[in-house]
């Protein structure tokens, strides 16, 4: 399996922890809450697309809605290779980590 580069790896993140509720503006707004900077909504519109072309998440269409115009949103969850993608960036972090002393 190719290796997340890490703004995948918190979008895919972000995908998990909404479970199928996320579309393209939430996983925007929890990844600036969590990274504390600014993020492209073209940065994260592409990411989500090229992790649905690896099969890592997948989109459905929800109904339109007043508030967006009547244009309709696309919901995106994790796929089981999705999840496993990012078990296997855990164990790897986890491994580097083990034993280093990290100093400031």
């Amino acid at each position: 399996m190719d290796r997340l580069g890490s703004f995948e790896e918190l979008v895919l993140i972000v995908v998990g922890r909404q479970a199928g509720e996320g579309y393209a503006v939430t996983i925007q707004d929890a990844l600036e809450c969590e990274c504390h900077e600014e993020i492209s909504l073209g940065a994260v519109y592409a990411t989500l697309d090229r992790l649905e072309q690896k099969k890592l998440l997948r989109s459905s269409v929800g109904g339109a809605t007043s508030e967006r115009g009547g244009r309709r949103k696309r919901y995106f969850e994790l796929t089981a290779p999705g999840a496993a993608a990012l078990r296997q960036m855990q164990e790897i972090r986890a491994r580097l980590h083990a034993g280093s002393a990290i100093r400031a």
